[in-house]
């Protein structure tokens, strides 16, 4: 395999990290196809996502403090100063020859400091462009979107600049001429920003290329004035450093928008925190969502004060390399895109190019539009019209592979005019499948009031005659923490939140919100609104055993350690230190069950910080009744509860808190069991879980799980880790239960990767005496389909005997179940 090592201009790439021949990147920081025969090369392979580094840097940010303190702390770490970034308070440090992982962990720790990271290094991923393309057609994009019909209402105004923080643009082409604002290069440090690869003079075309000047094509702003911010070299190479001062210089010098036709797969709070000072001041920000074709969360395009773009082809399909997930919001024309275009030989040229680098400009170019027509729109409004007014493509409504559709200039044109804000975070649609759903967790965490059980079987309890099957327990309390109330796509209404009055509420905080997709949930509205620096929420509730759900979804923070949270319920500490970022990423709703006994009358829940400079967060609460009422905390009898636990594929297993897991076992009539497959098994540690062996072992094509179970009301949690896939395509999942889909493409490795836990969690109704299917599972990707249930848990109260069934069936792929 070929390896090949990337070098900056003064700086070298940590030796440490290799780009794997595929696709060229480090953090793949452009996403555009670019016609430039010089680099001409065909890429065939799937990339290897990698994270690198500038050797012997480090960025930090200091608490508060005074000058000698910082001097101190440095001479003591043999740090040097190269670059001190003003407008965000951040210092670009030389450390002793390879100590930089050694010091981001050691810095990170002390008090002084607010956060240490590596000068994550980005680059370009090129994607070559045939030259059969240059035909008489060469522009088709402008058309596509409307834009003759936007041109009608305004064609762009000089009182808006747009930043392109980009590879610098070629100065000299016609195309800009009068219309290029002072800017600065900050690779080379001086103020010539002028392209040396071609590929900022491509995006700045897109966006503004001159009308009627007789010659080349027209950008989609030609009235706008453009500032060239040079943060890639001329291999198409940067830091955050550089980028992350790119955006501020931007900011600071009046730029209405910023296009980001670059990101990298490697989040950086500096970078954040460069994002939201330019949206802090006033700027919409345009980033590019990748060009891999992974479902991977790109930066800055996945951070939410930014439009994400995808990019789609000449007849409104994805672009097959186009980055998808959560985080994509827009999509525009980035296949043959016809611009100006930057060489050694012809520096006033034009060429094609394609990539979601190309597509983003399109946006830039429609938000100056909007500008132009209405200056007094705030991003927020930008964003809602761009996307509210959206052509729908791939699913109805809202998906990860197109966002809110391909933008349309003519109708967003047309909206502006009388636009009103609208809310950004509409009610989702009912599904067609309004009796079941799936709420996904990546750790289970089991509370110490638990009472473990070893019963490897059910004993179902005699009946004479049937009885009707009991409804699920109610929620005594739903709360969406830090929003309205809310009705979800089961009907079920969660309360406003609200302070402690009495009966329930918190006790301190701030409300928090997003317009961010969340990945894993059908309700919307309960990830995107969050109480920040809760304290504690209390609930007033009959002495008894209850069951709590804590959801939560991380927005803000870039690493696993920036937001570490200790949760207690009633005195004993259920999560020592949570990082909701470690356990699912960003934009991933995140489902934590546990167990309580109240004895005193109110259900306490403390939320505390454990690590990192960010506050605890909760975004919705749901308690309900699980037990039998205890009027005095003296020990009586109770029913108890069918609780199984399968260890799928492998032994018997005593977890962390001292419960059993049933070694798996054939099904046996009256009892439980599957029906086929083959255990498999690994040595590889698992995130996200202190029970690896839980993992570590699962059933391949296993058919069907069958469980003998008292008729009544159940959660089913299926636990899963992967193993053997290298993409979130490889292996894709159909879940039913009760004959309702419950997943329609469930990827392990696209959630949470490989070797982590992911647990997911389903509500159930067993009724009287027949089969119920609750998992089926069908799959399609490169490895064989699905990887449903590796363990399986069911829970509820004590009712007559039903049969509940886990079928699992493959469709296509070269993978078996498990």
């Amino acid at each position: 395999m070929k390896q090949i090592r990337i070098t900056r201009t003064g700086r070298n790439v940590d030796q440490q990290v290799l780009l794997r021949w595929a696709l060229p990147l480090i953090l793949s920081i452009i996403l555009l196809a670019a016609a430039w025969p010089a680099q001409a090369v065909t890429m065939q392979a799937q990339p290897e996502v990698t994270s690198g580094f500038v050797a012997d840097e480090i960025i930090v940010r200091f608490a508060p403090t005074d000058q000698q303190t910082r001097a101190t702390l440095m001479a003591q770490y043999g740090l040097q100063t190269m670059r001190y970034l003003a407008g965000l308070d951040t210092y670009v440090l030389r450390t002793q020859p390879g100590a930089v992982m050694q010091l981001v962990d050691e810095l990170g720790g002390r008090t002084e400091v607010i956060y240490a990271e590596p000068n994550y290094l980005a680059q370009a991923a090129l994607t070559p462009t045939d030259p059969d393309y240059s035909l008489p057609d060469r522009v088709y994009a402008p058309q596509l979107i409307g834009a003759e019909a936007a041109w009608d209402i305004t064609t762009g105004s000089a009182e808006v600049v747009i930043a392109v923080a980009d590879s610098g643009i070629e100065l000299s082409h016609p195309e800009f001429s009068g219309r290029l604002l002072p800017g600065y290069d900050f690779v080379n440090e001086d103020s010539d920003p002028s392209d040396d690869s071609g590929h900022g003079t491509h995006a700045a075309g897109v966006i503004a290329a001159a009308m009627n000047n007789g010659q080349g094509t027209t950008g989609l702003a030609p009235g706008a004035l453009i500032m060239p911010v040079k943060v890639l070299n001329a291999s198409n190479l940067a830091d955050w450093a550089d980028v992350a001062a790119g955006i501020v210089f931007a900011a600071d010098q009046g730029a209405d928008i910023i296009n980001l036709s670059l990101g990298g797969y490697a989040g950086s709070q500096l970078l954040l925190d460069a994002v939201r000072y330019a949206a802090g001041h006033g700027v919409t920000l345009v980033a590019a969502a990748g060009n891999l074709g992974l479902e991977l969360p790109y930066y800055p395009a996945a951070y939410d004060e930014t439009i994400a773009v995808m990019a789609t082809t000449r007849s409104d399909e994805r672009f097959i390399l186009s980055n998808y997930g959560g985080f994509v919001d827009i999509g525009a024309p980035g296949v043959e895109i016809w611009s100006t275009l930057w060489s050694a030989g012809t520096p006033g040229g034009y060429g094609f190019a394609s990539g979601t680098s190309a597509s983003t400009p399109h946006v830039s170019g429609l938000a100056g539009l909007l500008l132009a027509q209405r200056p007094d729109l705030q991003p927020a409004a930008v964003r809602a019209i761009i996307e509210q007014t959206a052509v729908d493509l791939g699913a109805p409504g809202r998906d990860p592979f197109f966002g809110a559709g391909r933008i349309n200039a003519s109708a967003a044109m047309t909206a502006a005019v009388n636009w009103t804000p609208l809310p950004d975070t509409p009610t989702p649609a009912p599904t067609s499948t309004p009796t079941v759903t799936p709420t996904p967790t990546v750790t289970l965490t089991p509370t110490p009031t638990m009472t473990p059980t070893a019963t490897a079987t059910a004993t179902p309890s005699a009946t004479a005659t049937p009885t009707p099957a009991p409804t699920a327990a109610p929620a005594v309390y739903r709360v969406n923490c830090g929003g309205a109330a809310y009705q979800d796509s089961q009907g079920n209404l969660w309360r406003a939140d609200q302070a402690w009055n009495g009966t329930w509420g918190y006790d301190s905080g701030t409300t928090k919100r997003s317009s961010k997709q969340v990945h894993g949930t059908a309700d919307q509205p309960l990830y995107q609104a969050w109480r920040e620096a809760p304290g504690r929420y209390r609930f007033s509730l009959p002495n008894g055993a209850y069951t709590v759900v804590l959801r939560f979804a991380e927005f803000n923070v870039a690493n696993a350690s920036a937001r570490v949270m200790r949760i207690e319920m009633e005195g004993a500490t259920v999560e020592a230190a949570l990082s909701i970022y470690g356990s699912a990423g960003r934009y991933t709703a995140l489902d934590k069950v546990y167990q309580a006994v109240v004895n005193d009358g109110e259900l306490n829940i403390l939320f505390a910080a454990n690590g990192g400079s960010y506050d605890p967060i909760i975004n919705a609460i749901e308690v309900s009744f699980a037990g039998a009422t205890l009027p005095t905390p003296a020990p009586t009898a109770t029913a108890t509860p069918y609780i199984q636990r399968v260890n799928s594929g492998g032994p018997s297993f005593t977890d962390g808190q001292g419960v059993v897991w049933a070694a798996d076992a054939p099904y046996v009539a009256g009892a439980w069991g599957y029906f086929s497959g083959a255990a498999k098994s690994t040595t590889l540690a698992v995130a996200g879980t202190l029970d690896d062996a839980l993992y570590q072992r699962w059933r391949d094509n296993p058919v069907e799980y069958r469980f003998t179970v008292p008729n009544g009301a159940y959660h089913v949690i299926l636990r899963f880790a992967e193993f053997e896939t290298t993409r979130a395509s490889d292996r894709l999942m159909q879940i039913t239960i009760e004959g309702v889909t419950v997943e329609s493409a469930l990827s392990i490795y696209g959630l949470v990767g490989r070797a982590t836990a992911l647990d997911r969690i389903y509500p159930v109704t067993v009724a009287t005496e027949r089969s119920t299917s609750v998992l089926s599972g069908m799959a399609a990707g490169r490895t064989r389909p699905l990887r449903p249930s590796r363990f399986v848990e069911q829970r509820a109260c004590a009712c007559p005997p039903g049969r509940l069934v886990i079928s699992i069936v493959t469709i296509i792929g070269y993978d078996e179940p498990a």
